[in-house]
């Protein structure tokens, strides 16, 4: 709808959901050129009581002891009361966009690439990289006149539970580019940044001990090279596309200053 109206939409992917000034959330909303204020409702078959979709037993209660007539009941009270409120208001059913998408290419090939760098909301267990990783390796054939080292990585959890930092309270979220920016400025600093952080991450080339840690294959990593982790190369990154190296993760601020 986006690409249609040449307008850029405002969704829970890009930033939050809109709430409407008299109104529900919903699932779109922008302002054109001529201020018109235009929203864009998605009705899924099943949560707003699709009368195409669900034919049969449309009486009986399902979930919270609503039938499927209160669920479409409802859907058509939200859109009366959004057109009250003079906003323009596009509706689609989910069983119509999936219909148009299985029979218009065009429109498959433009989703398919407007949403292949979306990625889903920050969930903070996904910071939390629990677990143990081995040694990096078991055996070495030293040279003549060649020094080896070993290097152990102990855990800090005891030091820090007793002497760390602890989140206190609510954390304030921010979400979407424009939210992130006001507080990490064009130059994304994140210096003053005390929290979780779901960003993109090139790593370091050449680092001895990668800080970042990530999960891939049920276990620990520490990489320098998204793709190598992925196909478990053991070689040394030769990539020279930048795409093939980024991780996209969730990751404690302190975590992405030292790296």
């Amino acid at each position: 709808m986006e690409h249609e109206i040449g307008w850029p939409i405002l969704h829970s992917v890009k930033s939050r959901d809109k709430r409407l000034s008299k109104g529900p959330l919903v699932d779109g909303f922008c302002v054109l050129e001529n201020n018109e204020k235009v929203v864009l409702q998605s009705h899924g078959y099943y949560w707003h009581g699709c009368v195409r979709c669900y034919t049969d037993g449309r009486d009986l209660p399902i979930v919270n002891g609503e039938s499927m007539d209160e669920r479409y009941e409802r859907t058509l009270r939200v859109s009366g009361k959004i057109r009250r409120h003079r906003y323009r208001l596009i509706e689609k059913r989910e069983c119509d966009f999936d219909r148009e998408y299985s029979e218009n290419e065009q429109m498959m090939t433009y989703i398919k690439e407007v949403t292949k760098d979306w990625h889903t909301p920050l969930n903070p267990p996904d910071a939390f990289f629990g677990g143990r990783t081995g040694n990096t390796i078991k055996s070495y054939n030293i040279c003549k006149n060649e020094k080896i080292k070993y290097v152990d990585v102990c855990s800090l959890y005891r030091t820090f539970a007793n002497a760390g930092r602890y989140p206190v309270g609510d954390p304030k979220l921010y979400v979407g580019e424009v939210e992130c920016a006001r507080i990490v400025g064009p130059d994304n600093n994140i210096s003053q940044i005390d929290g979780l952080l779901m960003c993109e991450v090139l790593p370091l080339r050449n680092l001895y001990l990668p800080i970042l840690p990530v999960k891939m294959h049920n276990k620990l990593l520490f990489p320098l090279c998204r793709s190598y982790a992925a196909s478990m190369c053991q070689e040394d990154c030769k990539h020279e596309v930048v795409n093939a190296r980024i991780f996209v993760g969730t990751w404690v601020a302190d975590e992405l200053r030292n790296a």
